[in-house]
């Protein structure tokens, strides 16, 4: 979907016990091995590291969406100065 070339790991990304990342197939032993690339923990909040956990898979997905929009034109020029500022932050550019 994207046209945009990005210097992030792309997605899909998994959960493996704390390592979020993409699976990697190469070895024909296994399901697959999450690569991680980020970690998150538990600590005393369950509810938070589950919905953490969701929104840092979903982090790739959502950007191809939003490039997507922002190549279509965005939603609106209100809406889509908003696409563009959170793409310019995922790029690490805001």
């Amino acid at each position: 979907m994207s046209e945009v070339k990005t210097k992030f790991t792309p997605g899909p990304w998994w959960i493996d016990g704390q390592g979020i990342g993409p699976k990697s197939f190469a070895d024909d032993q296994s399901y697959g091995i999450t690569m991680p690339v980020a970690y998150i923990e538990e600590y005393d909040w369950p509810e938070n590291y589950v919905a953490n956990t969701h929104l840092i898979i979903a982090a790739p997905t959502m950007y191809e969406v939003l490039d997507w929009l922002d190549r279509k034109g965005g939603l609106g020029l209100e809406v889509h100065a908003v696409i563009s500022t959170a793409l310019a932050q995922a790029r690490g550019e805001a």
